[in-house]
């Protein structure tokens, strides 16, 4: 905002000032912040600008940090002259805008912190209402103020937003497997909603969710980028051509997801040895060949500017970390992901290769006909009540919750985390 209009602002100040009686408060501060501020313009004339506003300027650095704090450790900028203008702006601004021009009125107003909370709180909740009050307020007298520094207050802001969003961008290829169903399926669509082209690997196209469309139909649907591809997880042969079609159809891996998986409910004397291999073929081993498989794709991609080449993400369980009854081949697999997880950070960091884990707690997919009773009806059976008196979080998980970790975890914002398994299971191993 330039010193003219902050200058015709100071006269209309003035105006209604001096039409006798008690010095009237000034409306713009109180639509702005929400509170009543005495005019600090009362019984003195403002004939220099630089008096008013170059004595606020360190008192707006000072209050205006306090306000970031407040408002969740958003950025806050003192405008100095063009101080004003952010009053129509983004609402962290907001308070330091006001402190900057108005100084110690303001400093005075607020006192030792209760107050600028209060007045923090009311700018979070109440913004776009106070906006429109501000704007009303700013066209008293004919006049329309719109500032160019509130406007680029907004566009700030917005780059802020984008550059904080964990996005991928278009030309990233993802394969997640297990893809069609459950944490899979929530895993492909929020990374495809990033902007990721997503290979859906899975022995069946259509999903164990009744009644739902495929996953990637789902996504290009909705605008995304995606596929199906048909791949048995535990047959080397398979897991090879699934590999030499990428390599021919999309020439390139940026993040593996080892998803595919089950549950496998079984004791140590009520196992043989088919269900033994049979629960490591699809649990374990599948993330061996698969990694195996496609970490020469990974190593062919030239490192970026951190000097990551490509990402792998697989999914444990909070029982490869702790046990529970009746899970002998299941957490016994997935405690070998964690050191298989380990194991590759190690062996493949020096070439620009990340490997991480996470380990789910107990999640409702609706996959099985006891959680489709939880989700439906809220009929409890044995296990889920189990998971719920171990959980400390107050809910059991949802295929989301894994989805946002893995995405964090196979995103650019992931540089320099490897080898590390998150558990994302409401405290279960924690308890």
């Amino acid at each position: 905002m330039s010193s003219y209009n902050i200058r015709k602002w100071v006269s209309h100040v003035e105006e209604v000032r001096h039409d006798g009686g008690e010095p009237p408060r000034t409306p713009l501060v109180k639509a702005a912040v929400g509170v009543v501020i005495q005019n600090p313009f009362a019984g003195q004339r403002v004939d220099d600008l630089s008096a008013l506003i170059e004595p606020s300027a360190e008192l707006g650095r000072e209050l205006g940090a306090r306000a970031a704090a407040l408002l969740g450790g958003l950025p806050v900028q003192s405008y100095g002259k063009g101080g004003i203008a952010g009053l129509a702006g983004e609402q962290e601004h907001l308070v330091a805008c006001v402190t900057t021009i108005f100084g110690d009125a303001f400093r005075a107003a607020v006192g030792g912190g209760r107050p600028l909370r209060a007045i923090a709180l009311r700018l979070r909740h109440d913004h776009r209402a106070r906006r429109a009050q501000t704007r009303r307020a700013l066209r008293r007298g004919g006049r329309r103020f719109r500032p160019a520094a509130a406007r680029a207050c907004r566009r700030a802001a917005r780059r802020r937003d984008r550059r904080r969003r964990p996005a991928m961008t278009d030309d990233r290829v993802v394969v997640v497997t297990g893809g069609a169903s459950g944490i899979g399926r929530a895993t492909a669509e929020l990374l495809a909603h990033d902007g990721a082209h997503v290979v859906v690997a899975d022995l069946r196209r259509d999903p164990k969710e009744p009644g739902e469309d495929a996953t990637d139909d789902r996504i290009t649907a909705s605008g995304g980028s995606a596929r199906f591809a048909e791949v048995d997880v535990t047959s080397t042969t398979s897991v090879e051509a699934f590999v030499a079609e990428l390599r021919a159809r999309e020439g390139r891996v940026d993040v593996l997801v080892n998803n595919a998986g089950r549950f496998g409910n079984a004791t140590l004397l009520g196992t043989d040895d088919d269900a033994w291999e049979a629960d490591m073929a699809l649990n374990l081993r599948s993330q061996f060949v698969m990694s195996r498989s496609v970490m020469p794709l990974l190593l062919a991609q030239d490192p970026d500017a951190e000097g990551v080449r490509g990402r792998i993400v697989n999914v444990s369980s909070q029982l490869g970390i702790t046990a529970a009854p009746h899970a002998v081949t299941y957490g016994v697999a997935k405690a070998g992901i964690a050191q298989l997880t380990r194991q590759l950070a190690v062996d493949f960091a020096a070439d620009g290769i990340i490997v991480n884990a996470v380990a789910p707690g107990r999640i409702i997919t609706g996959t099985h006909p006891g959680e489709r009773d939880y989700l439906d009806h809220g009929t409890v059976d044995e296990a889920t009540r189990f998971s719920l008196a171990r959980t400390p979080f107050p809910r059991l998980g949802r295929p989301i919750d894994v989805a946002r970790a893995i995405r964090f975890l196979a995103s650019p914002e992931c540089t320099f985390v490897s080898g590390h398994v998150l558990a994302v299971d409401g405290g279960w191993t924690a308890y």
